[in-house]
């Protein structure tokens, strides 16, 4: 079981055991982005969605780069719960793959209003800058101040 947590800075945990996030800006980045958008998805979206003002070819090139570098941080286990193929990538398989913020809307979405708000209890991705951060920030204070 791969554990993600967003809230409060990334971090890690496999199958019970606390793993180090990827040394750097770009492997959090992409982590983050594929823990917070389950399921699989076309690499040149997820590379837009990294880069969105370099060339596709460039941003496509950055995301290998991320994706061998979140592949290391997850070890041995790193093939097994990043999924990346020519054309998608992803964090999987999903009944293997739990994400704070995911679990807190199950949790709110069955009334456990009271255990949402403690995993949402802090700021979403401390330390990472960029667009698509900001916006799940927004996001992410929208559903604490719901649950």
């Amino acid at each position: 079981m791969l554990r993600v947590r967003t809230v409060g800075g990334l971090a890690l945990e496999v199958d019970g055991a606390g793993r180090a996030v990827p040394p750097g800006r770009p492997g959090r980045l992409a982590l983050a982005w594929l823990a917070l958008h389950p399921g699989l998805h076309a690499r040149s979206r997820v590379a837009g969605a990294l880069w969105p003002d370099v060339r596709e070819d460039s941003a496509r090139a950055s995301l290998r780069n991320a994706l061998t570098a979140a592949r290391r941080a997850l070890g041995d286990d790193g093939a097994r719960h990043l999924v990346a193929t020519r054309d998608r990538v992803g964090l999987g398989p999903a009944d293997q793959v739990e994400v704070d913020i995911h679990r807190a809307a199950a949790l709110a979405a069955a009334g456990r209003h009271a255990e949402a708000a403690a995993l949402l209890d802090g700021e979403l991705l401390p330390g990472l800058d960029a667009e698509w951060v900001h916006d799940a920030r927004d996001r992410h204070l929208a559903a604490r101040a719901d649950a």
